[in-house]
């Protein structure tokens, strides 16, 4: 049966989505929204986790993670790497990085002064400074900048802009 009427829009979009139904499991990429900042994403075999806040209270009980957080696909592995943004309490809070495996690496800018902090609590840590190329898997390249380079606060963490626009895939 023939439902709605074919255009040229249509057209793509039934070629893009055939596109991606067909893209090879190394070009795939997972991205799940896991509560507040805290998203995972998941390619090339990795899972990289930000920002993770869901275990108590941050900026002295005035803040509570709502809606709670969804914690099961955090269930089926491990992250690979966690990446702090900044050091306010709701990216990067203590109670829940005591939490997380220390078998993660955490990936954060080295002019944020998050470095110290996180390895004391026992992570392996990969500060890198403003712009500079990591490759944190076979094929998947990092970096890290700075959103207002002048105050140097929030960091983004984005793909090498020298070898794609996709967001953490060379």
């Amino acid at each position: 049966m023939n439902v709605g009427v074919a255009s040229p829009r249509s057209e793509n979009l039934a070629t893009i989505n055939s596109i991606h139904r067909k893209a090879p499991e190394h070009l795939r990429m997972k991205i799940t929204l896991i509560g507040h900042a805290a998203i995972l994403v998941e390619t090339r075999g990795v899972r990289l986790l930000s920002d993770p806040w869901w275990q108590g209270p941050c900026f002295g009980a005035q803040w509570w993670p709502q809606p709670k957080p969804w914690l099961e696909p955090l269930s089926e592995a491990p992250p690979d790497f966690i990446y702090l943004s900044h050091g306010h309490g709701d990216h990067f809070h203590p109670g829940t990085m005591r939490r997380m495996p220390k078998t993660a690496k955490v990936l954060v800018s080295n002019s944020i002064g998050l470095a110290g902090p996180v390895a004391d609590m026992g992570f392996d840590v990969i500060a890198l400074a403003p712009k500079e190329v990591c490759e944190i898997a076979p094929q998947l390249r990092v970096e890290v900048s700075p959103v207002i380079p002048e105050r140097g606060g929030d960091t983004l963490l984005g793909p090498d802009r020298k070898l794609s626009n996709r967001l953490l895939i060379e």
